[in-house]
Order: C-alpha cells, then structure tokens, then sequence
C-alpha cells in the first residue's frame, strides 16, 4: 500500500514539473516527458519548428501557362507549406514578397486547394498586379510562413518568374496540300497557324492544355465568308463558336459561288508557337473546287489569342511565307546566254527570310561552297543545288532553256544568304564542252522544297512559281 501511494506522489510531481517548466526561464519547449506503468507508455513533443514553403508558382489571372507575366498585368502567387511537430500546430500564415514585381511589397497567401499546371497548391494570394513598368527578363520572389505555435517565419523558399512585354503576333500559315488533287481541300491534309511565340492554348479554347481537340474547319466562298477572297476559319466541334484563329485569305477559287463546306472532326493541336488542324470529312464534297492559282494565303489574327505571359495577338494582317523569284547575272565580260563561272544564281523568298539551318545543317547564313547543277530535262533544263550529294531544299528551277547537252556540274560554287535571298556564285564547271548557249527569253518555273521554313518553322508556300520570260545568263 505504501509502494503505490510513493508511485502516485512520485507521478504527480512529475506531472508538476512539466507543467511548470515551460515557464520557468531558459528552458526549452522540446521538452519531452514521458511515464511506464504495466508496459503503457505516454509521451509528448511540443511544436517548436517553423513551417516549411515548398514548391512556389505564378500564374497569370487568365490562367494558362504558369510563371511567365506582363508588366502592368494581374497575376497570382502560389505556394505549398507544411508543418512539422508531435503534434504539429498547423501552418497558420504563408506570406509572399512580391517586391520586384509587383505594385505591393508583400501579399497575404489564403489556405485553399488550387491546380496550376498540373501541380496541386494549398496556399494562393488574392489578384495582383505587376509594376507599370518593368523590364523583360527574370525576376525573383520568394514566400515565407508561420505555425500555429507561433513559429517562423523560417526560411524563405524563392522562385523566378519571367516577364515578357514584347509584342505577339501572327506569323505565317501554312496549307501542306498534300491529298490526291493538287488545289483541292481534302480530308487528311493539314492546316497551320505559326505565332512568333508560344501560344496559350486557352487562348484559342478554354481549358485547353494543347493535347488533340477535336474541331471544325470551314473552306467558305468569298460571298458566303464576306472576304475579298475564298475564306478558311475554326469552329468548335459543334460549329456554334468560331475560334480566335482569326481569318485566312486564301488567294484562290476553292469552293462553288456563295458555297461553303465544313471539315467536321478534324483534329486540332498546339506545339509552342503553332496550331495544327488535320481536316476531317467536309460534309459537302460537292461545294470543293480545284483552284488553279499560287497565290499565298494572308491571315489576320485575333486578338483573343494570346502568349504565356497575356499579351494578346495583333490583328496585323501577314502573309505566307514562299517563293517569289529566280534571277540570274552574268559576270562582267561574260559570254550572254551562256552559264560561267563567276555568273549568279538568287532565290528571292516572299514575306520572310528562309532560315539557313533548314537550307543546310549548321548554316549560318554565310558564305559556303556548294554544287550547283544543270540536268538535261528534255528540251529543258533543271536547276537544283547539292552540298556533297545531297540535294538542298531549294527546290528545282525549270530554266525553260537548253544550257547544257547533258548533266554538268558547277562545284566550288558559294552560297549566301543576305536578307530574303539566296545568291550562289557559280564555281567551276566540271565539263567545259557540255555547256551551251541559249539567249531566248524564257519563263522560269521555281518549285519549292517545303522542307525549306522561315525563322518560325513555318514552310515554304508548296506552291510553284512561274516568273515573268526573261534571257537567264
């Protein structure tokens, strides 16, 4: 009897000091405490650790794309925070310093469950607003947070945020034409839309993350579109909301007069700054038409697209980038009519200059040697260009000429490019005898390669050119 009541006096002194500790100077609320008795054990850890901030993200107010901002734009932070303890007291407040980017100093983040980007967050702050002026490039902010016990703030988790003020906007379209009928708009062919820069795809359909969508593509008569030309645009796939592609001219008689045809169930998606639509079956054949013309398209976008950071698109009118011209110059003292060394060669593009890595890998634009060679093609000859034995993108020149009596090569030939144009010197000619001369003025016929694309990826308009007769050399 006396052991137990020893036990009982022995426990609640215990219990005392425990409670007393806490507020006795210089202890510690770590301590731990802890009492046996017939094998049950109680224990208890107080919380005396500051929250951690994790992962931390910004997105603008229209949603999309997360980190990237405009200046003068609304945006909000977001944050995960977890707290640690035995029992953890809860993570009471997480608080943001927005001081390089924003018009406040710091903002208040509210406990909620929010999705950016596919990322799960617990913590955003109310709608912001960027500073008026502020500088394209990186900025930093970070996010800091206490506990219930009235820990922290602890470390501060930072993060980079891009700001991108310059001006989006259309830059090419592209039809690849490439079904059974040359100028006929057919099931499978493909349809694209090049921006300068990344595009939101919510931008162009709510909710959008650029994944295959399902639309549909109108091909319309310029009286049934109200354009001064035949008329491509986007519809939902139930063709009751036209879609912020804007209007593309198409610069040629593709459909029946006052007619239109609908590509339902084509399948739209978006890879950085292009959208791609394959049609789907037009739901009236009949109304098709095969135009004759190379006309390239004109597009003037929406402004209700827009990039990651919410610049909105300019409706500035552009058209497609292509071939324009073949010219040639004969050296000084050269021989009239007749290909030589030291004669040239230039390939004018249209609207947009040719990105020299896809004329040649690792091109830069400067001076480099080339083939260029003639081939006998009936009473015609062939133009293409070669870097070792491969053929370059440039295409194939119909000279509408005979300058050769049989294939003749031109090597050590160099190659430039100088804005829009293409120049290639001639080298030397490998058989002097096969070269003939012909001063008849001819119209040349230029067929672009589509592997050829401007700085956007956009390619050549796959649509020949024929140039106005002119003597060649």
């Amino acid at each position: 009897m006396r052991s137990r009541r020893t036990l009982q006096v022995c426990l609640a002194v215990i219990a005392a000091l425990v409670a007393c500790a806490q507020f006795l100077p210089g202890t510690s609320s770590s301590f731990t405490a802890s009492t046996s008795n017939s094998g049950s054990t109680a224990s208890a850890a107080a919380d005396w650790t500051a929250p951690t901030v994790g992962t931390l993200a910004i997105q603008k107010a229209e949603g999309g794309i997360a980190d990237t901002i405009r200046q003068g734009g609304t945006f909000y932070v977001y944050a995960n925070a977890s707290d640690s303890g035995n029992p953890a007291s809860g993570v009471a407040s997480v608080t943001a310093d927005v001081s390089n980017i924003a018009t406040v100093a710091s903002a208040t983040l509210t406990a909620g469950s929010y999705t950016v980007g596919g990322t799960s967050y617990g913590f955003r702050s109310a709608l912001l607003t960027a500073k008026s002026t502020l500088t394209s490039g990186n900025y930093s902010y970070s996010a800091t947070a206490t506990d219930s016990a009235g820990n922290g703030p602890g470390t501060a988790s930072s993060a980079t945020v891009a700001v991108d003020n310059t001006a989006f906007a259309g830059a090419d379209f592209s039809w690849d034409d490439s079904g059974a009928t040359p100028g006929k708009f057919e099931a499978g062919e493909t349809v694209t839309w090049y921006f300068n820069k990344t595009l939101d795809p919510i931008s162009v359909v709510g909710g959008w993350d650029g994944s295959a969508q399902t639309v549909s593509v109108v091909v319309a008569d310029a009286a049934a579109a109200g354009t001064t030309q035949d008329a491509l645009g986007v519809y939902d796939s139930t063709r009751t909301t036209l879609l912020p592609l804007g209007v593309v001219q198409m610069a040629g008689d593709f459909v029946a007069a006052s007619k239109y045809t609908y590509f339902n169930s084509s399948t739209m998606t978006q890879t950085t700054n292009s959208v791609s639509i394959t049609l789907g079956t037009p739901d009236v054949a009949g109304n098709l038409k095969t135009a004759t013309g190379t006309g390239a398209p004109s597009w003037a976008p929406n402004a209700g697209a827009f990039d990651a950071a919410g610049n909105a698109a300019s409706t500035a009118s552009v058209t497609t980038f292509a071939a324009s011209t073949v010219t040639t110059a004969n050296k000084t003292g050269g021989t009239a009519g007749k290909p030589e060394a030291g004669d040239k060669i230039s390939y004018t593009f249209a609207n947009g200059s040719p990105a020299p890595a896809s004329i040649l890998s690792g091109w830069s634009g400067a001076s480099t040697p080339v083939t260029v060679r003639f081939t006998q093609n009936g009473s015609t000859d062939l133009v293409t260009v070669l870097s070792g034995s491969t053929t370059l993108p440039l295409g194939s020149v119909n000279t509408n000429g005979d300058f050769v009596s049989t294939t003749d090569d031109f090597t050590s030939s160099s190659m430039v490019l100088s804005g829009n144009t293409i120049t290639i010197t001639l080298g030397t000619v490998t058989t002097a005898s096969f070269l003939k001369t012909d001063t008849t003025t001819n119209a040349t016929v230029w067929t672009p390669n589509t592997s050829a694309t401007d700085a956007y990826g956009c390619p050549v308009w796959p649509k020949a050119m024929t140039a106005t007769a002119v003597r060649l050399f």
